[in-house]
Protein backbone atom coordinates (compact mmCIF):
# COMPACT_ATOMS: atom_id res chain seq x y z
CA UNK A 1 0.00 0.00 0.00
CA UNK A 2 1.10 3.45 -0.83
CA UNK A 3 0.22 6.22 1.38
CA UNK A 4 0.33 9.92 0.34
CA UNK A 5 -0.65 13.52 2.08
CA UNK A 6 -4.05 14.57 -0.14
CA UNK A 7 -2.95 17.96 0.00
CA UNK A 8 0.95 18.00 -0.69
CA UNK A 9 2.89 16.96 -3.96
CA UNK A 10 1.62 16.48 -7.52
CA UNK A 11 -1.07 14.46 -8.30
CA UNK A 12 0.16 13.65 -12.15
CA UNK A 13 3.40 12.87 -10.39
CA UNK A 14 1.88 10.34 -7.92
CA UNK A 15 -0.52 8.49 -10.65
CA UNK A 16 3.00 8.32 -12.85
CA UNK A 17 4.53 6.80 -10.50
CA UNK A 18 1.12 4.45 -9.66
CA UNK A 19 1.57 3.27 -13.38
CA UNK A 20 5.01 2.47 -13.46
CA UNK A 21 4.60 0.12 -10.36
CA UNK A 22 1.75 -1.41 -11.83
CA UNK A 23 3.79 -1.95 -15.32
CA UNK A 24 6.62 -3.86 -12.99
CA UNK A 25 3.70 -5.73 -10.56
CA UNK A 26 2.15 -7.60 -13.94
CA UNK A 27 5.97 -8.15 -15.17
CA UNK A 28 6.68 -9.52 -11.38
CA UNK A 29 3.55 -11.77 -11.68
CA UNK A 30 4.45 -13.14 -15.16
CA UNK A 31 8.39 -13.91 -14.26
CA UNK A 32 6.49 -15.78 -11.20
CA UNK A 33 4.67 -17.95 -13.82
CA UNK A 34 1.55 -15.69 -12.81
CA UNK A 35 0.76 -15.52 -16.88
CA UNK A 36 -2.55 -13.52 -16.96
CA UNK A 37 -3.93 -9.69 -17.65
CA UNK A 38 -4.33 -7.63 -15.35
CA UNK A 39 -5.83 -4.43 -14.37
CA UNK A 40 -5.42 -1.17 -12.97
CA UNK A 41 -7.83 1.48 -11.97
CA UNK A 42 -7.59 4.93 -11.69
CA UNK A 43 -10.59 6.80 -9.56
CA UNK A 44 -9.86 10.43 -8.54
CA UNK A 45 -13.44 12.31 -9.16
CA UNK A 46 -16.56 11.06 -9.93
CA UNK A 47 -17.05 13.88 -13.00
CA UNK A 48 -16.65 12.81 -16.13
CA UNK A 49 -15.16 16.29 -17.30
CA UNK A 50 -12.16 15.35 -14.76
CA UNK A 51 -11.58 11.80 -15.90
CA UNK A 52 -10.28 13.17 -19.34
CA UNK A 53 -7.22 14.05 -17.78
CA UNK A 54 -6.53 10.81 -16.40
CA UNK A 55 -6.97 9.26 -19.42
CA UNK A 56 -4.48 11.74 -21.32
CA UNK A 57 -1.71 10.91 -18.68
CA UNK A 58 -2.01 6.98 -19.11
CA UNK A 59 -2.12 7.25 -22.89
CA UNK A 60 0.86 9.40 -22.94
CA UNK A 61 3.16 7.26 -20.42
CA UNK A 62 2.45 3.95 -22.74
CA UNK A 63 2.85 6.23 -25.98
CA UNK A 64 5.98 7.16 -24.90
CA UNK A 65 7.10 4.17 -23.48
CA UNK A 66 6.28 2.39 -26.86
CA UNK A 67 8.58 4.95 -28.70
CA UNK A 68 12.04 4.71 -27.61
CA UNK A 69 12.40 7.94 -30.37
CA UNK A 70 10.08 10.09 -27.86
CA UNK A 71 11.15 12.86 -26.49
CA UNK A 72 10.40 11.91 -22.48
CA UNK A 73 11.33 8.24 -23.06
CA UNK A 74 14.70 8.09 -21.16
CA UNK A 75 13.00 10.16 -18.16
CA UNK A 76 10.86 7.37 -18.54
CA UNK A 77 13.01 4.91 -18.58
CA UNK A 78 15.15 5.36 -15.46
CA UNK A 79 12.32 5.99 -13.83
CA UNK A 80 10.68 2.55 -14.58
CA UNK A 81 14.33 0.85 -14.05
CA UNK A 82 14.26 2.65 -10.36
CA UNK A 83 11.24 1.37 -10.06
CA UNK A 84 12.08 -1.94 -11.23
CA UNK A 85 14.10 -2.42 -8.17
CA UNK A 86 11.25 -2.54 -5.97
CA UNK A 87 10.34 -6.01 -7.79
CA UNK A 88 13.66 -7.53 -8.26
CA UNK A 89 16.85 -6.56 -6.78
CA UNK A 90 19.15 -9.00 -8.73
CA UNK A 91 17.79 -8.26 -11.95
CA UNK A 92 16.06 -5.40 -12.33
CA UNK A 93 16.72 -5.12 -16.04
CA UNK A 94 14.65 -8.22 -16.80
CA UNK A 95 11.22 -6.77 -15.18
CA UNK A 96 12.02 -3.64 -17.54
CA UNK A 97 12.59 -5.53 -20.43
CA UNK A 98 9.64 -7.32 -19.77
CA UNK A 99 7.66 -3.92 -19.64
CA UNK A 100 9.14 -2.48 -22.82
CA UNK A 101 8.78 -5.32 -25.00
CA UNK A 102 5.13 -5.83 -24.10
CA UNK A 103 4.30 -2.25 -23.86
CA UNK A 104 2.05 -2.43 -26.70
CA UNK A 105 -0.26 -4.82 -25.42
CA UNK A 106 -2.35 -2.52 -23.50
CA UNK A 107 -6.18 -1.53 -23.27
CA UNK A 108 -7.59 1.98 -22.00
CA UNK A 109 -11.14 2.05 -21.38
CA UNK A 110 -13.26 5.20 -19.73
CA UNK A 111 -15.67 3.73 -17.53
CA UNK A 112 -18.98 6.77 -17.52
CA UNK A 113 -17.30 8.34 -20.46
CA UNK A 114 -19.26 11.30 -21.90
CA UNK A 115 -17.48 10.28 -25.48
CA UNK A 116 -20.12 8.73 -28.07
CA UNK A 117 -19.16 5.91 -27.32
CA UNK A 118 -18.43 5.11 -23.81
CA UNK A 119 -16.33 2.24 -22.26
CA UNK A 120 -18.27 -0.78 -21.47
CA UNK A 121 -17.67 -2.23 -17.58
CA UNK A 122 -17.45 -5.74 -18.81
CA UNK A 123 -14.42 -4.88 -21.12
CA UNK A 124 -12.41 -4.39 -18.35
CA UNK A 125 -14.15 -6.47 -15.24
CA UNK A 126 -12.26 -9.54 -16.92
CA UNK A 127 -9.38 -7.66 -18.29
CA UNK A 128 -8.41 -8.66 -22.25
CA UNK A 129 -4.70 -6.83 -22.62
CA UNK A 130 -1.84 -7.60 -20.37
CA UNK A 131 -1.86 -4.28 -19.18
CA UNK A 132 -5.59 -2.79 -18.98
CA UNK A 133 -6.57 0.23 -17.77
CA UNK A 134 -9.86 1.76 -16.22
CA UNK A 135 -10.51 5.00 -15.60
CA UNK A 136 -13.53 6.89 -13.88
CA UNK A 137 -16.60 7.21 -12.43
CA UNK A 138 -19.63 6.70 -10.91
CA UNK A 139 -20.45 2.91 -11.84
CA UNK A 140 -16.99 2.03 -10.18
CA UNK A 141 -17.91 3.49 -6.63
CA UNK A 142 -21.25 1.31 -6.76
CA UNK A 143 -19.41 -2.13 -5.85
CA UNK A 144 -18.02 -3.44 -9.26
CA UNK A 145 -15.86 -6.37 -9.05
CA UNK A 146 -12.81 -6.42 -11.07
CA UNK A 147 -10.84 -9.72 -12.01
CA UNK A 148 -7.20 -10.14 -11.67
CA UNK A 149 -7.58 -5.85 -10.11
CA UNK A 150 -3.59 -5.36 -9.45
CA UNK A 151 -3.53 -1.97 -9.11
CA UNK A 152 -6.04 0.93 -7.21
CA UNK A 153 -5.27 4.49 -7.55
CA UNK A 154 -8.15 5.60 -5.75
CA UNK A 155 -8.53 9.57 -4.23
CA UNK A 156 -11.94 10.02 -4.40
CA UNK A 157 -13.33 11.13 -1.48
CA UNK A 158 -16.65 12.93 0.23
CA UNK A 159 -17.53 16.28 1.15
CA UNK A 160 -19.70 15.30 4.01
CA UNK A 161 -19.75 12.24 6.06
CA UNK A 162 -18.82 8.80 4.17
CA UNK A 163 -21.47 6.25 4.40
CA UNK A 164 -20.06 3.19 5.27
CA UNK A 165 -22.42 0.96 3.69
CA UNK A 166 -21.44 2.91 0.60
CA UNK A 167 -17.88 2.79 1.13
CA UNK A 168 -17.99 -1.38 2.06
CA UNK A 169 -19.93 -1.50 -1.20
CA UNK A 170 -16.96 0.38 -3.15
CA UNK A 171 -14.60 -1.87 -1.56
CA UNK A 172 -15.58 -4.81 -3.75
CA UNK A 173 -13.89 -3.23 -6.48
CA UNK A 174 -10.89 -4.68 -5.11
CA UNK A 175 -12.15 -8.08 -6.92
CA UNK A 176 -11.37 -11.34 -5.99
CA UNK A 177 -7.48 -11.29 -5.71
CA UNK A 178 -6.92 -14.97 -5.00
CA UNK A 179 -3.64 -16.00 -5.54
CA UNK A 180 -2.00 -12.56 -6.05
CA UNK A 181 -3.09 -10.84 -3.22
CA UNK A 182 -0.30 -10.39 -1.73
CA UNK A 183 1.29 -8.23 -4.63
CA UNK A 184 -2.01 -5.75 -5.00
CA UNK A 185 -1.38 -2.05 -4.96
CA UNK A 186 -3.02 0.56 -3.48
CA UNK A 187 -2.57 4.17 -4.01
CA UNK A 188 -4.49 6.51 -1.58
CA UNK A 189 -4.09 9.24 0.54
CA UNK A 190 -3.42 8.93 3.92
CA UNK A 191 -6.87 10.67 5.63
CA UNK A 192 -9.42 8.63 2.99
CA UNK A 193 -7.41 5.44 4.15
CA UNK A 194 -7.79 6.19 7.33
CA UNK A 195 -12.11 6.94 7.40
CA UNK A 196 -11.78 3.60 5.24
CA UNK A 197 -10.25 1.87 8.27
CA UNK A 198 -12.38 3.54 10.73
CA UNK A 199 -15.75 2.54 8.58
CA UNK A 200 -14.65 -1.51 8.61
CA UNK A 201 -13.71 -1.13 12.05
CA UNK A 202 -17.28 0.12 12.98
CA UNK A 203 -18.90 -1.77 10.24
CA UNK A 204 -16.72 -5.09 11.86
CA UNK A 205 -18.24 -4.53 15.27
CA UNK A 206 -21.82 -3.69 14.16
CA UNK A 207 -21.77 -7.52 12.82
CA UNK A 208 -20.42 -8.78 15.45
CA UNK A 209 -23.28 -7.18 17.57
CA UNK A 210 -25.92 -8.58 15.13
CA UNK A 211 -24.37 -12.06 15.06
CA UNK A 212 -24.32 -12.43 18.82
CA UNK A 213 -28.16 -12.11 19.01
CA UNK A 214 -28.19 -10.02 21.82
CA UNK A 215 -30.74 -7.74 20.84
CA UNK A 216 -30.41 -4.56 18.48
CA UNK A 217 -27.49 -4.24 16.68
CA UNK A 218 -25.66 -1.26 17.68
CA UNK A 219 -24.14 0.87 14.55
CA UNK A 220 -21.39 3.66 14.84
CA UNK A 221 -20.79 6.81 13.42
CA UNK A 222 -18.03 10.06 14.54
CA UNK A 223 -17.74 13.04 12.65
CA UNK A 224 -16.63 11.42 8.84
CA UNK A 225 -18.79 8.55 9.22
CA UNK A 226 -21.99 7.19 8.96
CA UNK A 227 -23.62 3.97 8.85
CA UNK A 228 -25.60 5.21 6.49
CA UNK A 229 -27.38 8.30 4.19
CA UNK A 230 -28.50 10.57 7.25
CA UNK A 231 -31.91 10.40 5.37
CA UNK A 232 -32.23 6.55 5.42
CA UNK A 233 -31.98 6.75 9.36
CA UNK A 234 -35.58 7.12 11.34
CA UNK A 235 -34.78 9.03 13.88
CA UNK A 236 -38.20 8.67 15.85
CA UNK A 237 -37.03 5.04 16.55
CA UNK A 238 -33.35 5.18 16.92
CA UNK A 239 -31.01 6.19 19.79
CA UNK A 240 -28.25 8.07 19.10
CA UNK A 241 -26.14 7.55 21.77
CA UNK A 242 -22.76 9.82 23.04
CA UNK A 243 -19.85 8.18 22.04
CA UNK A 244 -20.35 5.46 24.78
CA UNK A 245 -21.39 1.63 24.31
CA UNK A 246 -22.56 -0.01 27.90
CA UNK A 247 -23.89 -3.32 28.69
CA UNK A 248 -26.17 -5.27 30.85
CA UNK A 249 -26.07 -4.99 34.65
CA UNK A 250 -24.80 -7.02 36.90
CA UNK A 251 -23.62 -7.90 40.75
CA UNK A 252 -20.46 -5.67 41.78
CA UNK A 253 -18.26 -7.21 44.44
CA UNK A 254 -15.76 -4.72 44.76
CA UNK A 255 -12.93 -6.93 46.15
CA UNK A 256 -13.60 -9.37 43.63
CA UNK A 257 -14.24 -6.62 40.33
CA UNK A 258 -12.11 -3.67 41.35
CA UNK A 259 -8.40 -5.74 41.08
CA UNK A 260 -9.27 -6.98 37.19
CA UNK A 261 -8.61 -3.49 36.04
CA UNK A 262 -5.31 -2.92 37.83
CA UNK A 263 -2.87 -3.58 34.98
CA UNK A 264 0.35 -5.26 36.93
CA UNK A 265 2.68 -5.35 34.14
CA UNK A 266 0.24 -7.65 32.19
CA UNK A 267 -0.36 -7.66 28.61
CA UNK A 268 -4.19 -5.91 26.78
CA UNK A 269 -4.53 -9.68 26.28
CA UNK A 270 -4.17 -10.52 29.82
CA UNK A 271 -6.06 -8.13 31.37
CA UNK A 272 -9.20 -8.78 28.77
CA UNK A 273 -9.09 -13.04 29.62
CA UNK A 274 -9.28 -11.53 32.87
CA UNK A 275 -12.49 -9.91 32.81
CA UNK A 276 -14.08 -12.51 30.92
CA UNK A 277 -13.36 -14.54 33.36
CA UNK A 278 -15.00 -13.04 36.22
CA UNK A 279 -17.94 -10.64 34.18
CA UNK A 280 -21.13 -12.37 32.42
CA UNK A 281 -21.46 -12.23 28.71
CA UNK A 282 -24.10 -10.19 28.89
CA UNK A 283 -22.37 -7.88 30.97
CA UNK A 284 -19.44 -8.01 28.68
CA UNK A 285 -20.29 -9.26 25.21
CA UNK A 286 -18.40 -11.50 23.38
CA UNK A 287 -18.63 -10.02 19.47
CA UNK A 288 -16.93 -6.72 21.95
CA UNK A 289 -14.46 -9.24 23.47
CA UNK A 290 -13.53 -10.75 20.09
CA UNK A 291 -13.43 -7.28 18.49
CA UNK A 292 -10.98 -6.04 20.83
CA UNK A 293 -8.75 -9.21 21.20
CA UNK A 294 -8.88 -8.65 16.43
CA UNK A 295 -7.42 -5.16 17.37
CA UNK A 296 -4.68 -6.38 19.52
CA UNK A 297 -1.03 -7.55 18.79
CA UNK A 298 1.23 -9.31 20.99
CA UNK A 299 2.44 -7.22 23.93
CA UNK A 300 0.33 -4.24 22.86
CA UNK A 301 -1.49 -1.58 25.08
CA UNK A 302 -3.67 0.12 23.22
CA UNK A 303 -6.57 -0.05 25.99
CA UNK A 304 -6.98 1.81 28.80
CA UNK A 305 -8.37 -0.38 32.12
CA UNK A 306 -10.34 2.45 34.30
CA UNK A 307 -10.43 1.91 37.99
CA UNK A 308 -14.26 1.35 38.79
CA UNK A 309 -15.94 4.35 40.12
CA UNK A 310 -19.69 5.13 41.82
CA UNK A 311 -22.25 6.80 39.36
CA UNK A 312 -24.38 9.31 41.02
CA UNK A 313 -23.39 8.09 44.80
CA UNK A 314 -21.75 11.91 45.92
CA UNK A 315 -24.01 13.73 43.31
CA UNK A 316 -27.58 15.01 43.50
CA UNK A 317 -27.61 16.48 40.11
CA UNK A 318 -28.70 12.71 38.19
CA UNK A 319 -32.26 11.15 38.97
CA UNK A 320 -33.21 7.97 40.99
CA UNK A 321 -33.90 6.39 38.10
CA UNK A 322 -30.36 6.79 35.98
CA UNK A 323 -29.05 5.97 39.08
CA UNK A 324 -30.53 2.46 39.45
CA UNK A 325 -29.88 2.36 36.02
CA UNK A 326 -26.73 3.27 35.85
CA UNK A 327 -27.02 5.16 32.00
CA UNK A 328 -28.02 8.43 31.13
CA UNK A 329 -28.59 10.03 28.17
CA UNK A 330 -25.86 12.52 28.05
CA UNK A 331 -23.78 9.56 28.58
CA UNK A 332 -21.80 8.73 31.73
CA UNK A 333 -18.35 8.02 30.74
CA UNK A 334 -16.90 11.49 29.81
CA UNK A 335 -13.58 12.52 28.08
CA UNK A 336 -12.42 13.59 30.81
CA UNK A 337 -12.12 10.34 32.20
CA UNK A 338 -9.18 9.82 29.99
CA UNK A 339 -6.65 12.14 31.56
CA UNK A 340 -7.18 9.79 34.94
CA UNK A 341 -6.80 6.46 33.43
CA UNK A 342 -3.48 4.37 32.75
CA UNK A 343 -3.39 5.29 29.36
CA UNK A 344 -5.23 8.81 28.54
CA UNK A 345 -4.44 8.31 24.79
CA UNK A 346 -5.53 4.60 24.29
CA UNK A 347 -7.60 3.86 21.47
CA UNK A 348 -9.97 1.90 23.35
CA UNK A 349 -11.22 2.76 27.43
CA UNK A 350 -13.10 0.33 29.41
CA UNK A 351 -14.52 1.29 32.63
CA UNK A 352 -17.25 0.14 35.15
CA UNK A 353 -19.35 2.17 36.78
CA UNK A 354 -21.75 1.28 40.13
CA UNK A 355 -24.61 3.18 41.72
CA UNK A 356 -23.33 2.01 45.24
CA UNK A 357 -26.68 -0.52 45.52
CA UNK A 358 -24.28 -3.55 44.43
CA UNK A 359 -24.84 -3.50 41.17
CA UNK A 360 -22.77 -2.37 37.86
CA UNK A 361 -22.43 -1.32 34.39
CA UNK A 362 -19.40 -2.38 32.59
CA UNK A 363 -18.74 0.84 29.42
CA UNK A 364 -17.03 1.04 26.60
CA UNK A 365 -15.63 4.09 24.80
CA UNK A 366 -13.55 4.67 21.54
CA UNK A 367 -10.85 7.56 21.62
CA UNK A 368 -12.07 8.91 17.85
CA UNK A 369 -13.42 11.97 18.32
CA UNK A 370 -17.29 12.34 18.97
CA UNK A 371 -18.36 8.89 17.89
CA UNK A 372 -21.59 7.38 18.66
CA UNK A 373 -23.30 4.37 18.80
CA UNK A 374 -26.62 3.77 17.36
CA UNK A 375 -29.25 1.28 17.85
CA UNK A 376 -33.02 0.95 17.14
CA UNK A 377 -34.94 1.34 19.99
CA UNK A 378 -36.92 -1.75 21.92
Amino acid sequence: MHTFKADEGDEKGEIEKAILHFLCGVSELHNIGKDENYTMLVHTSGKRSEHAEDVELIQSTLATLSDANAPGFERLRKKLWKVAEDYSKDDPDKIGMFVLKNIRRNSLVEINSSNPKPGKVAEIASPTSLFSFGVGGNIISRGVTFDNLLSMYFTRSVKGKFAQDTYIQRARMFGSRGSYKEYFQLWIPESLMGNWCKCFAFHKLALEALRSGAGAPVWLSDHKTTPTSPASIDRSSVDFEGGEMSFAIFDYDEELIAPLFGRGGRSDTEVLARLREYISDSAFPGYVYNYLLQELTPGSRIISFHRPSGFGTAASKYTDEEKLNIRRTKGIFATNEYARSELPNARHHLKIFHNGNGQARLFYKINGGAIKFIQNRQ
